[in-house]
């Protein structure tokens, strides 16, 4: 090591330095050029710990840094004795000599703790699919509701998405909702799997955000009657309009069924109403169904395990993955779950290997599908996180499979649930040893011992069939209302795109999830698009397109039809089109746009055709936004606009007065305007210069501006759709769409339209 530092090194860089001075020297006799300028040096951040005897650090700390023309930040006298700076490197490396300074250091910059992803999830190839968005930023959840009957689940784990419980581990003749926490960990370790968040922290779900819905039929030592499991069954299929998956991982013999099943009896029964049941197969090392145990020792026969043997239910068997990847990588599990051996009641010694059926997984011809049930971390009662492993564990994961796809496709029937396992079992993998590996002690040898029958392993990474969309960063809105109560809401991204969700209050509650929409010529689309209803049937779509020309599409009778192009009132279309209807006229429709001259133009239709466009001029100074246009009442229609001023200027038609001049709403504005006609009131809204949502209404006369508060980045879009409460939608700092409704005199708080309206926090009054 000596000889390394005084010898051979040092004397062949001194060789090495020599000839770069050497060559220098010739180069520079050649070309004569100057010294090239030392580069200035860039501001790093930096703390600064001056001496203990040093009483006033904030004196000393300006001094310093207006000296050295440094940007001085905090100034800390209590638990240290120093300041924060931004200088540059040669500035702080002076200051470490200075006498009153004791170390200088660079500023560092800390991040969350991580979220981890389960090896489950790696396992399934979750993060193969980028339509599950799993980035550590709780921005997308699948729209499901999946209900976790166990020993009830954590309500207030900050990881999990709880929106409804109940408790049936009680006296009395039915399940007592609202109640019902988790004494025992197990149905709050199954929730998490399923769907906890994908935010900065703690594990990530199968389905991240998806509605859990918390019933517990088990006691806190985790023991589940029978009866109270029928109990919690029946609870769900009375909500059957809004559970669409059950997961169910616990079970038993037939000692515990009796010589007929009314547990079966139920589950198909619910079934029936279109809900999906899932069952862990058991960790008995037997088959799930009954039949020949193989053993090196000669067949014996299992009874079988319940519910997972019963025909109307997934029964999902455990594979052991100790690494998150296909291939028998790693040599040893991640944790210790009765270690690598397990001895079966018939005295069979069963060893565990990566990638291989779990050693205390049942299987069997009653097994539909694999998934991963060894090591799985997740959440745990009290806000904690846990690692366990069972077929509890790989039955969850195949529930938030089955979540996104009743996310596209929700059930309502039997054949609707039939419909949803073809696709979670046809695009399962192979790629593992679905067979348990048998020790023979007395031969001291090793013997694979197959069932005959290999279930699929899931998979979730096909994003054409576990598709979980969302459009990311909301950029633009548009809305309508085309049955009483519900809502059509259309969205341009960040890209472009065209998405688009719902709004029911009848067959399915809530927020459906965002379907992308195709666009003009497949090239995207600009500002927001326009939307309108004249019946619960019917809907007519406005978008510009990426050459600012102006489309339509019109949806009648189910059918979607294919986008049109609309010639405009001048070379382009410069903003957003806006759409109403009109009561007045038969299926009537107005339309408005901005041109490129930024005057306003305006086009009716009528006895099934458009007329041609007429201009409605602008205010002065010319229009400085996307125009709004609202009917209001029976026959007046409004159209407003931002002026040159900032201000909201109105225009508006009358049957009796014909066209009115511009007049001012006032205001200070910095967006287009949103108008909506509530019955005998009219609203308009904007983005103030405080970034706040502001507004006014028309009754008899207009009120004054008042706030809505908020943060938002986009135009506002508003609706009316129940003739009397109101509706107004924008964008957040964080692209996300926040909503607010007036109805019944008050407004409600600020509301995340992706938390889909979870039971109970938006129950507006029935239409």
């Amino acid at each position: 090591m000596n000889a390394g530092i005084d010898g051979p090194a040092v004397r062949s860089g001194m060789v090495r330095r020599l000839r770069r001075v050497l060559f220098a020297s010739v180069l520079g006799t050649l070309l004569a050029a100057p010294a090239a300028p030392a580069a200035p040096q860039e501001a790093e951040s930096y703390i600064v710990v001056l001496e203990d005897s040093i009483e006033r650090p904030g004196r000393v700390a300006q001094r310093q840094a207006e000296s050295r023309d440094a940007d001085l930040g905090h100034v800390y006298d209590t638990v240290l004795n120093g300041y924060a700076v931004a200088m540059t490197p040669s500035d702080a490396a002076a200051l470490r000599g200075n006498p009153a300074v004791d170390y200088v250091v660079r500023d560092g910059v800390m991040h969350a703790s991580s979220q981890e992803v389960p090896t489950g999830l790696r396992r399934i190839s979750a993060l193969g699919n980028p339509t599950l968005d799993i980035d550590e930023v709780n921005d997308a959840h699948v729209t499901a509701d999946v209900a976790i009957l166990d020993t009830g689940v954590d309500f207030d784990h900050p990881d999990l998405r709880v929106v409804a419980r109940a408790n049936c581990v009680v006296a009395g003749s039915q399940c007592v909702s609202d109640q019902g926490d988790d004494g025992n960990g197990h149905g709050t370790h199954v929730a998490g799997i399923v769907g906890a968040l994908d935010n900065s922290y703690g594990v990530v779900g199968v389905a991240p955000g998806v509605r859990l819905w918390s019933v517990r039929a088990g006691n806190d030592a985790g023991a589940f009657q029978v009866s109270d499991a029928i109990a919690g069954v029946e609870w769900i299929t009375e909500r059957a309009s809004q559970v669409e998956v059950v997961n169910m991982s616990f079970g038993c013999g037939v000692e515990c069924i009796g010589e007929k099943a009314p547990f079966q009896e139920a589950i198909a029964k619910s079934v029936d109403k279109g809900i999906v049941y899932v069952a862990a197969a058991g960790n008995n090392v037997e088959p799930t169904a009954g039949g020949y145990i193989p053993s090196p020792n000669g067949p014996t026969v299992a009874p079988g395990q319940f519910p997972a043997m019963f025909e109307d239910v997934i029964a999902v068997s455990a594979l052991a993955d100790f690494d998150g990847a296909p291939g028998h990588l790693s040599s040893s599990p991640p944790c210790s779950y009765g270690e690598l051996i397990l001895r079966d009641v018939n005295g069979t010694v069963w060893v565990d290997e990566d990638d291989s059926l779990a050693n205390f997984s049942n299987w069997g011809y009653g097994t539909d599908v694999a998934a991963p049930g060894a090591c799985i971390r997740s959440t745990w009662k009290g806000g904690g996180y846990e690692v366990k492993s069972g077929t509890s564990m790989a039955a969850p994961h195949v529930t938030g499979a089955l979540a996104i796809l009743a996310s596209r496709d929700n059930p309502n029937t039997r054949a609707d649930v039939a419909a949803l396992r073809q696709p979670l079992l046809g695009t399962g993998s192979t790629e593992w040893n679905d067979t348990h590996k048998s020790y023979d002690e007395e031969a001291d040898t090793f013997e694979w011992i197959a069932d005959g029958v290999i279930e699929p392993l899931l998979n979730v990474d096909n994003e054409s069939v576990f598709d979980a969309s969302h459009p990311g960063n909301v950029a633009d809105i548009g809305v309508t209302s085309h049955t009483t109560g519900a809502l059509d809401l259309y969205a341009r991204n960040a890209a472009n795109q065209l998405w688009h969700k719902t709004y029911s209050p009848y067959e399915s509650p809530g927020w459906s999830s965002w379907y992308r929409e195709p666009t003009p010529n497949n090239a995207g689309v600009k500002f927001a698009p326009a939307v309108s209803s004249v019946s619960a049937t019917t809907r007519d779509l406005f978008a510009v397109g990426s050459d600012n020309q102006l489309y339509f599409r019109s949806f009648d009778s189910g059918n979607w039809g294919q986008w049109w192009w609309m010639p405009g009132p001048t070379a382009s279309i410069n903003g957003a089109p806006s759409v109403t209807e009109r009561p007045d006229v038969a299926a009537g429709r107005t339309l408005v746009v901005r041109g490129s001259d930024n005057q306003i133009y305006l086009r009716n239709f009528a006895a099934g055709n458009w007329g041609g466009w007429g201009p409605l001029g602008a205010p002065p100074g010319g229009a400085t936004s996307s125009p709004s246009v609202t009917n209001h009442g029976c026959c007046i229609v409004h159209v407003m606009v931002r002026g040159s001023n900032n201000a909201v200027w109105d225009r508006y038609w009358s049957a009796a007065y014909g066209w009115t001049g511009w007049s001012s709403l006032g205001g200070v504005t910095t967006t287009a305007p949103a108008a909506a006609d509530a019955g005998q009131t009219l609203y308009v809204f904007a983005r103030g210069a405080d970034n706040a949502l502001w507004y006014r209404r028309y009754t008899t006369s207009w009120s004054d501006w008042t706030s809505l508060g908020g943060q938002i980045v986009s135009n506002p879009a508003a609706e009316s759709r129940d003739g009397g409460g109101v509706d107004v939608f924008a964008v957040g700092l964080d692209g996300k769409l926040q909503q607010r409704r007036h109805v019944a005199g008050a407004w409600t708080s600020w509301m995340r339209v992706d938390d889909e309206c979870p039971p109970g926090a938006c129950t507006w009054p029935a239409p």
